[in-house]
């Protein structure tokens, strides 16, 4: 999950065109974008820091039937720790004797958190939000510091995608978290700027087009075309993965290829057009924004909660529409973000909080009716497996 992720539906974001179906190209970038991340794990595990201590990690050793009882803490961030809280009640109410604590730690100083945790062997919560590109580097350096859920979890990997499912195991194929949201992609603009320069959004079809776009935009309004941060840009990647590529290839960093010059082309003709707002982080992104800097934002349906929940004054001023595609009839849509749950290994209850991550003891799946959901994600409802979700409200 990158900042945020999207839990419910948001009626001031009408979405102009449909939403991204989950057909082979869909699955290829949801792959092409997590893979990387099962690569830096390879390369991790060689050099293991520690952590929980131990030569194997912690198991959840209660009975899977048993009443649960007392208090786990979350460590979330902005939208996600909101959702988390909203999800805690509902699992209080589910299970009577439970207390579920939700911390915000902000996003810009999660990771320094979650590391000096991992690694002092202390200090941390019962559960873990870890975005997905970022779980498999943990996991090899600290191999020991996350609960084992394979005997519970192990089961549960058909009923996530594939990518999702390889950021959440080990080469060992050991379980040590569970996938919980994913980042579809598209383009989010201001409707009253593209209103202003008489843009109708929906004729982006191409990048080419939204060059072009741009560069009209900003002459008819002063606004450039979107916000970047030059330190720790993520629309590179964002554009790799659209084309079906991740950040490596054959084991090494792929960036003399086709897509990442097709990816890094655009980038400078955005740029040399003066159509780049550049801002410095996360803060600086969602000021920018709110001030009307930029507009446009292409990145994933999380955005929607940002913009809900940060910039609700401008409530109605934003659409929504497929991503421009680099080739007429290409693909329109990426991913970026995506994040994980997991018990860690200091945690003092952690069969309440499996229970929490899975939502309810899930029956064996050769014990469940055919046809039916488990609920996941503790919110105690049906969600749809993370691939599949859509932007349509």
């Amino acid at each position: 999950m990158s900042a945020e992720t999207r839990h419910e539906k948001h009626p001031q974001l009408a979405v102009d065109q449909g939403g991204f179906s989950a057909g082979p190209a869909r699955r290829r970038i949801l792959a092409a974008g997590l893979a990387g991340g099962a690569l830096l794990l390879a390369g991790a595990t060689g050099c293991a820091t520690g952590g929980a201590g131990g030569t194997s990690a912690k198991q959840l050793a209660g009975s899977p039937g048993a009443t649960l009882a007392g208090k786990v803490t979350i460590w979330s961030w902005d939208v996600a720790a909101k959702a988390m809280q909203r999800l805690g009640k509902v699992f209080e109410q589910a299970h009577p004797g439970t207390t579920v604590e939700v911390v915000d730690i902000g996003y810009d100083n999660a990771y320094d958190k979650i590391t000096v945790g991992l690694g002092a062997g202390s200090g941390l919560p019962d559960i873990l939000t870890v975005e997905g590109h970022k779980l498999p580097t943990y996991i090899g350096n600290f191999p020991n510091a996350l609960v084992d859920l394979t005997g519970r979890a192990a089961d549960l990997k058909s009923q996530y995608p594939q990518a999702s499912w390889r950021t959440v195991a080990d080469a060992r194929g050991r379980v040590l978290a569970l996938p919980w949201d994913s980042g579809p992609c598209a383009l989010f603009y201001r409707r009253d700027l593209f209103q202003q320069a008489g843009i109708d959004p929906a004729g982006l079809a191409t990048w080419d087009d939204y060059v072009t776009a741009g560069t009209a935009l900003k002459a008819a309004t002063g606004k450039k075309m979107l916000i970047l941060d030059a330190k720790q840009d993520s629309l590179f990647a964002m554009l790799l993965q659209q084309q079906g590529q991740r950040w490596f290839t054959d084991g090494k960093v792929a960036v003399a290829t086709p897509a990442a010059e097709r990816a890094l082309t655009l980038l400078k003709q955005l740029v040399d057009r003066d159509l780049v707002d550049f801002e410095n982080g996360w803060d600086g992104f969602v000021s920018g924004t709110h001030d009307g800097k930029a507009a446009t934002t292409p990145t994933a349906a999380w955005w929607d909660g940002t913009l809900t929940t940060e910039m609700a004054d401008l409530s109605g001023k934003f659409g929504v529409v497929p991503l421009p595609a680099f080739a007429p009839g290409g693909t329109r849509t990426s991913n970026s973000g995506g994040s994980t749950l997991c018990v860690t290994a200091q945690s003092r209850n952690p069969e309440t909080a499996w229970a929490f991550l899975w939502g309810r003891t899930p029956p064996r799946p050769r014990s469940r009716p055919t046809g039916s959901t488990p609920h996941r994600a503790g919110c105690g409802r049906s969600r749809p497996p993370p691939a599949r979700r859509s932007l349509r409200p």
